[in-house]
Parts: structure tokens; C-alpha cells; sequence
């Protein structure tokens, strides 16, 4: 009970401290995700974007998915441009739905308005309502009383308790009328309204606003007789009574359409839009000012020099109440150009400022936006001569209507990037959103929402995209990098005309994907096995590619910019089908594929083919085993010296499937083979990963079959000669199917194996075993996802500190299957756990991880999507530098039994010259084994810093040396040696190194003033987690004081540079 009362209050301490500092979780960050969703993939809409106080953003359209349809999807994305959520509504006629405008409330909801067609064939008004995860709350459908089709255009909050949706409604007789209908937030109805113009005629809402006095305003225009349309505002109360109409007819009674409306604090009313100025002429500007009862203040009308169509498209307010407007003016010698106006108040013209595109063609405002500075922005698409495709444009003016910059976006793509609007923050950043056509398909048709941050000056902080879901299948299965960071990602792609092909991917270092290139042979399918980059940026990707005469073993390079530059074809001697299933890329870049082919007499060969850079065959080589049956190549890998290692199964003599290794060197000489048979079973032997360590020596991990006990994961070490130096098994508690599929060995010979064991109540678990290397087990880790159904791990890395990255998946409630990523210390304490789930819960499966020089983690695999299909998704985390500390504290530690009493202990870097300043900070829990995590994000690589370990009543304890941090982290043991500690500061307990404990007033001096604390506490009994408390079993005694008065009678004390 004294036990467990101690471990409470120390826990309670810890939970305190790490709820008012930073110093007690890593920072993993999302940099950036990408989901590549092949030809087959969606064409997405954006239409309307809402920024919150915050800085995030929402932004909300359509997109079309399997079966050709649309749906309505609303993306949240942080203020850094990282997508938050996905939100997809599907109406119950299961065909066309969209929103077109999207806000949020003061809890964080967010709602939507536009339609959705039903199975009558008509679109319904929709209204959704999301929490603020993402998760649908309600959603409310308005049907007109012509029973036909009914669009919301805009939708409004009031501040407080009420959501208003606006839109055009058919009525019975009435053609299109305006609709507002009013809800409250749990999605009640209230009230709505519908007006009709006195032609009974059609009526289109463009916009609405809810004025500062709380009244709401509807405009668009609406059809007279005689006078076509003319611009329509109405109002109404919030008790929806109506207030008053009001009506703009153009100088020649024809017509005239509203595009945008503004409010001002006062409620006066601005509109813009087209409007006919004489016969011939064309449309003009015309802006409408309207007090707050609705009577005409002024009118502004802008004729283009060539007394031709000059449409406004967006108005803008600033805080001085200056009113600016852009869209589009036709000239006979630019075609069109931006035409951008400053008002001030009263409605008189301070500047016009026409922008002409570097092409002298077609230039199109479609928004614009006041910032708090009296500047505005305008954005708009820009229309290549050349090839007739279109880039955004973005141009600031100031006040006084000078150009600040110039903004041109052309998507990597080169395609058309259409641009839909723009806003800004409370910062003035502004954010420019697109339909950006695919920069992978061009004969497609598919798009992106597109979202581009700039800051006030200018500069671009992010451009973000949704790329929606495809219906075909389309699955990542490897990446690499090259020595500028950049991205390669590889895996198989379906399109209608191709079937199955090679699909690679380029991403920059901020995630922008470069390129797409698709590698089709012959029409049929192209399955690759693997991807290799080189320092230049060449990428050489091995597989399978099917003729008319079956699969071959296909190899090609493509550029640095996906050009392809060569391929290479291999096919067996019997015609069939032949398979790759792996590639390396040797120190002197020549390419080594491995695989199987199909010959004459033998069945299966293990086949190895090495290639030059150029593509020039050097060698292949074959090996058949001695059942002369089929033999299937599984993995390849090569060394420094150029020797090839490929390890696969094969069938032997009354043996079953034995695992086989081969060894060539770089001439292609068979230098050994070696067969595993488990001679308790003589059943199946299978291998799944092979790698090498620094001494040459050979690791290949797999499974094998006990019969007993089903399979077993399987670790076999061998060296440089070939001679087996131990093999290692492990069963799960279910005696099932257990499997070793990736394989890491770190620079002291440690091997970490990773797959999954079968366990009776946890079922199939993700495994992670850690070997030294004499094959003596270190550790044993489990991730088990709470349906206690499947996980598996597929991939490993370890980085140059010794940390250990490991990804595949966990079958969890609710969410289905979900990516999931673990680092671990090289001492098996969990670092951090990151999980990947797509909204639809369903299949997310990592095949792949990888660490770069930097410390990034990239992780790549299939998700299966919105549509249906599998989608490629790639993402890179950064993540802050990790402290693997191993301390042992002297009263806390028993020699005999080698445990630790559990404790927080905090670190300081501290500089590496003097004075020593501190760097940063950090806490943790000691294990029993006296691990600890510690997580710094203020330090940089490269610098050198002193470890300093501060207990509550230890001695200041420092590193013998100022150390340095690799890109992911430091691994550190102050427990193996009197040297680790500065001065040699440690004291041995058994075999054991620890810091010294007794200085309980941390005066960084065990003397007599600690004697004193520790005698008096112990005089009153003083028990629970105390600093007195010096060899931490909750109890001020005796014990404690014997352990001081020792190391003071020695004169210990901290020793510092």
C-alpha cells in the first residue's frame, strides 16, 4: 500500500508538470500528405472558401466520383495548409450533389448549402451540418412548390443561435424565385420566404449578407417585361418580415445581372455586376450603392476603351470605406484584360488599373479583396496564346493603386489552373483558391481543389490541394530518395486503355508533386517490384510486363525529368510467364533486378540480371535448385564490394520449400548458395527480407513451418562465407501463422525483425523483436489495434543514431484498417505511434518507410477511397530530436535485482563552449532499466552540446564530452563506464554506473546542510514523494540518511566544465 501510495503521488506530480510545460511529448508533424489517385481519379470542383479567426480554412464543391456522378465534399485544412479533415455527402438519389458555399460557427461547426439531385430527377436545396471533426451532425433538404429544381447559393451565420440559407427555388407558376430559409443550429426549422418578381418570371439569387443591425439581404436579378433583368435586392428581418425591394434597370432597360454584394458597419449596401449601356456596346461595370433603406446613394458605371463587354465580378470594401471592384474589359488590341477600380465613399473614380497578361490574351478577374491596410488583391485566370490553357494570375495594388507584385501560378502540370476566388486573413494573408486540372492527365479531365497562401508581401506560404478519390485501383508498393532530398514513389495504376501500369511519382522536398510518369508496354499490365534513385535524380524501377505471350521481367530508367531513357526486357526460354520481385542499385550504380523466369525442363529459375546505368546487360545468372522444380526469387540486396545477395524459395529433395541464398560477386561468379531446411518439419521455409551488415555478415528473416505450430517467425544469420552462425524462432501464444516480413540491421550487428505473431486474445499482433548480434533476444515489442483483429508489420528502418522505424497496419474499432507507424529507442521504449486513416474507415495499408539524412520519416502505401478504389497516399513527417538516455540513479538502484525505481528526470543541452549556455530542456519517466525519452525541437545539427541530468535529489550530473545529434536523435548511456560522466562523476553500484544521490537542496553539494533536511524529514516522519526521500521507496529513514552522509563524507559534488 506504502508502494503504490508513493507511485500515485508521483504520478499525479509528473501529470501536473507536463500539463503546464512543453517538455513531455515529441513533436511529430505532418509536412505534408499526398494521395495519387491515377487516370481513373475524380474531377474536383471548389466553389466557395470560409477563414476562420484562426487561420483555417474551409473550403467546399464537388467532386465527381465512380459512376460519374458528383458529390459534395468540404475539406478543412490548419492555417499551415495541412488538411485537418474531409467531409463527403452523398444525396439519396445517389447522383449530381454540390456545395456552393461553406461557414462556420462560433463552436468550430461548419455548414454547408448547394443541392442535390434526387431520384425524381430535380436538384433539392441541402443544408449539412458538420462537427468540428469533420462529422455530420444533420442535414436538411428543401424542396420548392414547383416540385423541380431548387439551388442554395449562400449561407450565413448570424453571431449567435441561427443559420441562414439563400438560394433560387422553382415555384408553381412563378418560374425561379429567391428562397431564404432560416434554422437553428440543432438544424430546427424557423421560418422561410420566397419572392417573385411581378413578371412571374425567373429570379437568381447571386449573394446575401446579414447587415451589422441583423437584417438579411438577398440580391441577384430578377425578369421584367419590357426591361429584361434588372439587378433585385430585398430585405428582411431576422423574424423574416419583409422590410423592402429594390430594383437597378441599366441606362437602356436590358439587361442587368448583380455578381457580387458587400455591407458595410453602417448597412449600406454595395453591388457590382454587369449591365448593358447601350445598343452594341456591350455590358458595362455598374455598382449600386444603397442605404440601409434600401434608397440609391449613387451609381458608378466603367466603359472600356473599346466600347465593348466590361463585366464586374467581385467587390471589395476597406476599412475607410472605399469601395474596390475588378473583373473583365474588352479591348480590340488585348483581348481582355483585368480591369480593377478604387471609389472612395461618395463613389468617385480614384484609378482604374488594367493588367494585360504577358501573352496579350484572354484575362479574367474573378475576385478581389480589401486588406486591413487599404491595399487590395485581385485574382484571376490568365489565358495562354501558346497552347490555350490558363494559369491564375494575382496581382496587389496599394492604395494609391500601385502594383505591389505579381503572382503567376501554373500548376506542375502545365494544364489549365482555373481560379475560383479569394479572401483574406486577419493578418492579411490571402488566399487564392482553383480548380486545378491534374498535372497527370491531361486527356482526363481530372482536377484538384486548390488552395494558395500568400503572405501580405507576397510570398507563398503553401499551396494545398484535395485531389479526390478514383474508382481504379491504384497501389503504392515502393519510394526512394536522391541526394536533394526529392521523393520518388512507385507502384501499380489502372487506366481503362492500359490496364495495370508503372506508375512514378516525383516530389519535391515540400511534397509538390514534379511529375507522373506511366509505363505502359504493350497495352496489358505492368506490375512493378521496386524503385531505385540515384544521387542525379534517375530513377531505374524493376517488375513484371505482360504481352500477348505473358509476363516478362521488365527494367527501365527514367530521367530526372520522367523522361523514360531506356527498357529492358527478359523472358525464359519456356515463354511463359517470368516475374520480378526485386532491384538494388549497387556503390558503382549499376542496377542488379532479381525475379523468376520460365524455362525449358527446369520450371522456375531464380534469375539475376545486372545492368549499367546506360541499360547495357553485364551478366545474368540462374539457379535452379536440386528438385529442379520451381524456384521463386524474393528479395535481392548488394554490398560495398559489388557482391549480389538473393534469397527466394526453393523445393528440395523430400525437404518441402527450403529458403535458398546465393551469393555472387560483381563479375557475376556464384560465390556460394545455402539452403535452410527446418529438419523438424521438412515443410515450408519461406523467406521475406534479406539485408547485410557492416562485417558482410547475412541476415535473412522469413517464416517456417513447425506443422505443430503452423509458422513461426524465422531470423537466420550467416557470414561472409556463407556458414550459418545462429538461427532464431518465435511462436505466438495462438501456435497459428506468425511471419518475419522486414529485416534491419543497425551498425553494431543488432538485427530488429518485424511482422506479426498470432496470440490467443489478441489475435494476429504487430511485431517487433530485437536481436544482438549473438542472437540473444534484447527485446520484444507489440502494437495490438483495439478490434483485436489483424496487424502486421511490412517495413523497417533504422537510422544513423540506432532508431528504429517501423510501418504497416492495425485493424481498429470503428476506423477499419489505418497505417501505423512506430519509432522506437534502441533500448525499445516507444518514441512516438503515428496513425494514417482516410474518412471513408476503411483500408489504409502501409507498404513502405523510409528515413532520410535529414531525419524526415516518408511513408507510402494504399487507401482505399471515397470512390472505391485504391489510391496511392504518401506523407512526411518531421519530427523533433530524441535524447535515448539510459541513467541509473544510486539510491534508486538495486545492484542485486538490476532495477530502477521509476522517476522523472529532466535534461538540459546545454552549449558546447562556454558559458555553457542552456539550449533547451526536457522531461521524462525513467524506466526500470533507467531508459528514458527526452524530445528537444531548440537545438541544430551540427552544434555541439553538453548532456546535463538534473533528479530532485541527485547530483547535477554532466556528459564526459559535448555530443552531437544526428538528424532524428542521440543515444546516450551514462550506466557502462565512469567516463561517460564528466570527471568521471558516477559512483559503481554491482556492475552498474550511477549518478550520485543525497543532495536533496540542490545545491549541486552533498554535504552536511542535505544531512540536516534528511535527518529532521526523518525525525517527523516525513513520508510520500519528497525530496528527502533520497533512495525513493516513499519513506523518510534511516537509509536515506546513510546513503548522504556517505557521499558527503567523500566531498562529492557536481564537477562541470
Amino acid at each position: 500500500m506504502k508502494n503504490l501510495y508513493y507511485k500515485i503521488l508521483h504520478f499525479i506530480f509528473f501529470l501536473v508538470f507536463c500539463l503546464t510545460s512543453n517538455f513531455c511529448y515529441s513533436q511529430l508533424t505532418e509536412q505534408w500528405l499526398h494521395r495519387y489517385t491515377g487516370p481513373e481519379s475524380s474531377t474536383d470542383t471548389p466553389s466557395d472558401i470560409y477563414i476562420d479567426a484562426a487561420g483555417d480554412f474551409y473550403m467546399t464543391g464537388k467532386s465527381i466520383l465512380s459512376g460519374g456522378f458528383s458529390d459534395v465534399i468540404t475539406v478543412k485544412f490548419k492555417a499551415d495548409g495541412t488538411r485537418q479533415w474531409i467531409a463527403n455527402y452523398n444525396g439519396t438519389g445517389n447522383q449530381n450533389d454540390a456545395g456552393n458555399s461553406v461557414v462556420r460557427d462560433n463552436s468550430g461547426n461548419t455548414y454547408i448549402t448547394g443541392y442535390a439531385r434526387v431520384s425524381g430527377g430535380q436538384n433539392d436545396l441541402i443544408i449539412i451540418k458538420y462537427n468540428s471533426a469533420g462529422i455530420e451532425q444533420w442535414v436538411k433538404t428543401y424542396n420548392g412548390t414547383g416540385n423541380f429544381d431548387d439551388n442554395g447559393i449562400k449561407i450565413l451565420f448570424d453571431g449567435q443561435n441561427a443559420i441562414y440559407t439563400a438560394g433560387y427555388s422553382f415555384g408553381s407558376g412563378t418560374g425561379y424565385d429567391f428562397i431564404l430559409l432560416k434554422y437553428d443550429l440543432s438544424g430546427a426549422f424557423i421560418w422561410g420566404k420566397r419572392w417573385n418578381g411581378v413578371s412571374n418570371s425567373d429570379d437568381y439569387l447571386k449573394s446575401a449578407a446579414i447587415t451589422a443591425d441583423g437584417n438579411i439581404v438577398l440580391a441577384g436579378h430578377s425578369y421584367k417585361t419590357g426591361e429584361s433583368n434588372n439587378y433585385a435586392v430585398i430585405k428582411y428581418n431576422s423574424a423574416g418580415d419583409f422590410l423592402w425591394e429594390k430594383f437597378y434597370n441599366g441606362p437602356i432597360s436590358a439587361d442587368d445581372q448583380i455578381t457580387d454584394l458587400e455591407t458595410d458597419n453602417a448597412g449600406n449596401l454595395f453591388l457590382c455586376g454587369k449591365s448593358e449601356g447601350g445598343v452594341g456596346a456591350g455590358y458595362d461595370y455598374a455598382v449600386v450603392k444603397l442605404n440601409s433603406n434600401g434608397d440609391q446613394q449613387w451609381v458608378y458605371r466603367y466603359n472600356g476603351v473599346s466600347q465593348s463587354d466590361d463585366v464586374a465580378t467581385g467587390i471589395s470594401l476597406d476599412a475607410g470605406g472605399n469601395v474596390f471592384i475588378t473583373g473583365f474589359s474588352y479591348s480590340a488590341s488585348a483581348y481582355y484584360d483585368f480591369a480593377t477600380i478604387k471609389l472612395n465613399p461618395s463613389g468617385t473614380q480614384q484609378w482604374v488599373r488594367l493588367y494585360n497578361g504577358n501573352q496579350n490574351y484572354f484575362d479574367k478577374a474573378v475576385g478581389i479583396k480589401a486588406d486591413i491596410n487599404g491595399d487590395a488583391a485581385v485574382t484571376g485566370n490568365s489565358i495562354r496564346l501558346s497552347d490555350g490553357t490558363s494559369d491564375v494570375v494575382t496581382v496587389k495594388y496599394s492604395s494609391a493603386g500601385d502594383v505591389l507584385w505579381i503572382k503567376q501560378y501554373n500548376g506542375p502540370g502545365d494544364l489549365d489552373d482555373i481560379p475560383t476566388g479569394i479572401d483574406a486573413d486577419a493578418k492579411g494573408n490571402f488566399f487564392v483558391t482553383a480548380q486545378s486540372y491534374s498535372y497527370f492527365f491531361s486527356l482526363c479531365g481530372t482536377s484538384d481543389y486548390l488552395s494558395i497562401k500568400y503572405t501580405p508581401e507576397g510570398n507563398s506560404v503553401f499551396e494545398t490541394r484535395y485531389d479526390g478519390q478514383g474508382s481504379g485501383p491504384d497501389e503504392s508498393v515502393a519510394f526512394d530518395t536522391d541526394a536533394s532530398g526529392n521523393l520518388y514513389v512507385t507502384g501499380l495504376s489502372f487506366q481503362t486503355f492500359s490496364e495495370l501500369d508503372y506508375a512514378v511519382i516525383k516530389y519535391n522536398p515540400s511534397g509538390v508533386p514534379l511529375w507522373v510518369s506511366r509505363y505502359d508496354s504493350e497495352g496489358f499490365n505492368d506490375i512493378p517490384s521496386g524503385i531505385e534513385a540515384d544521387d542525379a535524380g534517375n530513377t531505374y524501377i524493376a517488375g513484371s510486363s505482360e504481352s500477348n505471350s505473358g509476363f516478362d521481367i521488365s527494367v527501365i530508367k527514367y530521367n530526372t525529368d520522367g523522361f523514360l531513357q531506356w527498357e529492358r526486357k527478359t523472358n525464359g526460354s519456356a515463354g511463359g510467364d517470368d516475374y520480378s520481385t526485386g532491384i538494388t542499385r549497387d556503390a558503382s550504380g549499376n542496377i542488379i533486378v532479381t525475379g523468376h523466369l520460365l524455362q525449358s525442363g527446369s520450371g522456375y529459375d531464380i534469375t539475376t540480371i545486372k545492368y549499367n546505368s546506360a541499360g547495357v546487360q553485364q551478366w545474368i545468372r540462374y539457379y535452379n535448385g536440386p528438385a529442379n522444380g520451381n524456384d521463386y526469387s524474393k528479395k535481392i540486396t548488394s554490398d560495398d564490394l559489388g557482391n549480389v545477395y538473393v534469397t527466394g524459395k526453393s523445393p528440395g529433395t523430400g525437404t518441402g520449400d527450403d529458403i535458398v541464398i546465393i551469393k555472387y560477386s560483381s563479375s557475376g561468379n556464384q560465390v556460394w548458395a545455402v539452403r535452410y531446411n527446418n529438419t523438424s518439419a521438412n515443410s515450408g521455409d519461406i523467406p521475406e527480407d534479406i539485408t547485410i551488415d557492416k562485417s558482410e555478415n547475412l541476415y535473412v528473416c522469413g517464416k517456417t513451418n513447425t506443422v505443430v505450430n503452423g509458422y513461426d517467425m524465422l531470423l537466420l544469420k550467416y557470414n561472409s562465407s556463407g556458414v550459418k552462425l545462429w538461427e532464431r524462432t518465435q511462436n505466438g501464444s495462438a501456435s497459428s501463422d506468425d511471419e518475419a516480413s522486414a529485416l534491419s540491421v543497425d551498425s553494431e550487428g543488432n538485427a530488429v525483425i518485424s511482422g506479426s505473431l498470432n496470440n490467443i486474445i489478441t489475435g494476429k499482433d504487430m511485431t517487433i523483436l530485437k536481436y544482438d548480434m549473438n542472437g540473444n533476444l534484447i527485446w520484444n515489442r507489440s502494437i495490438n489495434g483495439t478490434s483485436n483483429a489483424e496487424d502486421h508489420a511490412v517495413d523497417s528502418k533504422i537510422d544513423g543514431a540506432g532508431f528504429i522505424y517501423v510501418t504497416g497496419y492495425c485493424t481498429d474499432n470503428i476506423s477499419g484498417l489505418n497505417f501505423c507507424t512506430i519509432k522506437y529507442s534502441d533500448s525499445g521504449m516507444k518514441v512516438w505511434e503515428k496513425k494514417y486513416n482516410y474518412s471513408d474507415n476503411d483500408s489504409d495499408k502501409a507498404a513502405a518507410v523510409l528515413v532520410d539524412n535529414s531525419g524526415s520519416i516518408f511513408v507510402t502505401g494504399s487507401s482505399k477511397g471515397l470512390g472505391g478504389g485504391l489510391d496511392f497516399v504518401t506523407m512526411k513527417y518531421l519530427q523533433s530530436f530524441t535524447l535515448d538516455l539510459k541513467l541509473l540513479i544510486e539510491g534508486y538502484y538495486n545492484g542485486v535485482s538490476n532495477i530502477n525505481t521509476e522517476d522523472t528526470i529532466k535534461v538540459y543541452l546545454r552549449n558546447g563552449s562556454s558559458p555553457y549556455n542552456i539550449s533547451d530542456s526536457s522531461l521524462s519517466v525513467s524506466d526500470v532499466n533507467g531508459n528514458c525519452i527526452f524530445y528537444f525541437d531548440n537545438i541544430q545539427n551540427g552544434q555541439n552540446y553538453y548532456i546535463v541530468v538534473d533528479h530532485r535529489n541527485s547530483l547535477e550530473t554532466w556528459s564526459s564530452s559535448a555530443l552531437q545529434f544526428t538528424a532524428s536523435g542521440l543515444i546516450y548511456d551514462f550506466t557502462n563506464a565512469f567516463t561517460k560522466a564528466y570527471g568521471n562523476n558516477l559512483t559503481l553500484q554491482g556492475s552498474r554506473y550511477c549518478v550520485y544521490t543525497g543532495d536533496a537542496n540542490k545545491d549541486n553539494v552533498i554535504d552536511v546542510s542535505d544531512l540536516g533536511l534528511i535527518d529532521n524529514a526523518g525525525f517527523n516522519f516525513k513520508s510520500g514523494y519528497v525530496t528527502e526521500d533520497v533512495n525513493g521507496d516513499g519513506v523518510v529513514d534511516l537509509t536515506d540518511l546513510g546513503i548522504t552522509d556517505n557521499n558527503s563524507g567523500n566531498f562529492i559534488s557536481t564537477i562541470r566544465p
